[in-house]
């Protein structure tokens, strides 16, 4: 049954998950069906790597965000809870919550490494990172997650309903403890490790290139443009690609600082009640950006990503690689209107002669016809 009446906090959160929920229900089925439907989308590693971020989200989208509205719509949990918070159905929401979480965040860490390894071996690249090894870290990458995800179901600790957040989050500190040590610190690390290093070699590639390109010079401009083009396009995709992981990053990091900060200050229950306002609106602010990220980074790599959005084009217009590739084969094999075969008599044989419309006069026979 649902409540009575509403303040405004809870209209805004209502409608804003309205929105997450169509709006990425919507990115998200066409990111999926592309990468389904278009053989040059699956090819690139750095595709792959980014549906599983969309896997991940998808997840969330179709469960968190329509559990969270209904709960609060409701004021309480949709299911049924024991005396202590916990159900089965909270527990399994706890799991794919945390899991997808933690998936997101790894994930994120092996995409700035694939980065670094582009710019590290530009020629070794597609040999050093192949999709079958791209498929097995993602296939450890989902493994991990899930196995962290689930030691309280086990009762080391428990996932119980919060009525603040309205999800079912954990409660216990070692376990706490153990899942953000296990979930945030080293995929931090690799991104900030990676991208530096990114940037030290892209800064040193550009100065030899630029050396080299002068140094070259032979009146000419090509050699020195497509020097430029080549460096132009491996920045650009290293900046999509952080663009991608700034904008999960800024949108998970807080929900993560606020869990860590509770744990080292370990506020009394007096402390909690005095700071009851700033409390509240940090875990709304969190719990905003937390659903954001579903669809920040998607938005981010849809609008920076040519590829993918020519296959997203094509399924919009029902178009699947398959159909447009048989269509173009189809339209090579029609003549132009001016090449356009036609028959007619010959004035000297009066047999069927094939010819074509535009070189009609230009035939040999049709001079020593028309002499004749």
């Amino acid at each position: 049954m649902a409540r009575d009446s509403f303040d405004g906090i809870e209209i805004f959160y209502i409608v804003y998950f309205l929105l997450i929920l169509i709006v990425g229900l919507v990115c998200h089925v066409l990111i999926l069906l592309a990468f389904a439907l278009n053989p040059s989308v699956r090819r690139s590693v750095s595709n792959l790597i980014f549906a599983s971020i969309a896997v991940a989200d998808s997840c969330t989208i179709c469960w968190t965000v329509p559990v969270s509205l209904v709960s609060r719509i409701k004021g309480k949990w949709p299911w049924e809870l024991n005396t202590e918070g916990r159900g089965p159905v909270c527990d399994f929401s706890g799991v794919l919550d945390n899991s997808v979480a933690v998936c997101s965040m790894w994930t994120l860490g092996f995409y700035a490494l694939d980065r670094l390894l582009y710019v590290m071996y530009p020629l070794k690249y597609h040999t050093k990172m192949t999709r079958r090894k791209a498929v097995l870290v993602l296939f450890c990458i989902w493994l991990y997650s899930t196995g962290l995800a689930l030691p309280p179901v086990f009762e080391f600790s428990v996932y119980r309903f919060s009525s603040g957040t309205y999800t079912c989050g954990i409660n216990g500190r070692s376990y706490l403890a153990l899942f953000f040590i296990g979930a945030f610190p080293i995929p931090l690390l690799t991104i900030c490790v990676s991208y530096i290093i990114i940037y030290v070699i892209a800064r040193e590639n550009s100065r030899r290139v630029s050396s080299l390109c002068e140094s070259l010079y032979d009146g000419s401009e090509n050699l020195m443009n497509k020097a430029k083009t080549h460096i132009t396009l491996s920045i650009k995709s290293t900046a999509v690609v952080s663009a991608v992981i700034a904008s999960s990053l800024i949108c998970i990091l807080p929900i993560f600082m606020t869990g860590l900060y509770f744990y080292i200050a370990q506020p009394s229950k007096a402390e909690i009640d005095d700071n009851k306002t700033i409390i509240s609106v940090v875990n709304q602010i969190c719990t905003v950006l937390f659903f954001l990220n579903c669809n920040a980074g998607t938005i981010i790599f849809i609008s920076c990503n040519k590829q993918l959005r020519k296959a997203i084009h094509s399924i919009l217009k029902c178009e699947t690689s398959r159909s447009s590739t048989i269509k173009k084969l189809h339209q090579s094999t029609i003549r132009p209107e001016n090449q356009r075969v036609s028959t007619m008599r010959s004035p000297l044989t009066g047999n069927g002669v094939t010819h074509s419309k535009s070189t009609l006069s230009d035939l040999p026979y049709i001079s020593a016809s028309a002499s004749c």
